[in-house]
């Protein structure tokens, strides 16, 4: 088992300046000493604010990962437990739910992957569909067999009015080439602007990214 102290090893500000460098091996060595870290990184995943949001949004994927190599089990549950609060009976909120579900899953495919339709499924929610789309995005990335059955979701967005929904469809589809064959050519009176950016994370970076951009994501791959 691992070690759980009372007193947190990391103060808060210590924590925030791994997530502004980025300092992934340092956070997978304090969240081996002190699991409770993951609660306060839960925590700061509330507040949508920018990059430090974002950062730790992945370091609770990669807190997960860790402390699943030890734990076996603990990624899934955590995942259990964010679905539990988007259920109407949990009595909570799950702020910001589908980035930190995506993350985990991204991290821990093997493990989470096959919760796959929970997470297509928050597509639906307004207020959760970005977030999905994204996480899906991150799992196509590691794992595309477990986003591969959740086309019938996704594809219909790529002719969504909102440029923020069709964009990371755009994206999805680009990282799933095995859909080729389930895309119909859109009706000749739609027409897209590609040149709309919208704001992306990934590889630790927070960007805009013009939707033409994300038909080629060769630059995600690292």
């Amino acid at each position: 088992m691992l070690p759980v102290k009372d007193k947190s090893v990391l103060s808060k500000p210590e924590l925030n300046d791994i997530l502004l460098h980025a300092d992934w091996d340092l956070l997978r060595e304090k969240v081996m000493q002190d699991r409770e870290i993951v609660r306060y990184l839960m925590r700061r995943a509330y507040v949508k604010d920018g990059l430090l949001f974002w950062r730790a949004v992945e370091a609770i994927g990669i807190a997960a990962e860790a402390i699943d190599a030890q734990i076996p089990g603990y990624a899934a549950e955590l995942v259990r437990r964010y679905l539990w609060q988007l259920n109407d009976e949990s009595g909570g909120t799950a702020w910001n739910a589908s980035e930190v579900i995506g993350s985990i899953m991204a991290h821990c495919p093997k493990q989470c992957g096959h919760f796959h339709w929970q997470l297509a499924n928050l597509i639906e929610d307004d207020s959760l569909s970005q977030g999905a789309l994204w996480g899906l995005a991150r799992l196509a990335l590691v794992s595309p067999e477990n986003v591969y059955p959740v086309a019938e979701l996704v594809l219909p967005l790529l002719e969504s009015p909102d440029p923020e929904l069709r964009g990371r469809a755009v994206l999805i589809k680009a990282l799933m080439p095995d859909w080729d064959h389930l895309v119909t050519p859109p009706a000749e009176d739609k027409q897209f602007d590609d040149s709309v950016e919208i704001e992306l994370y990934f590889n630790d970076q927070l960007r805009k990214y013009a939707i033409a951009e994300l038909y080629h994501p060769e630059f995600l791959y690292k």
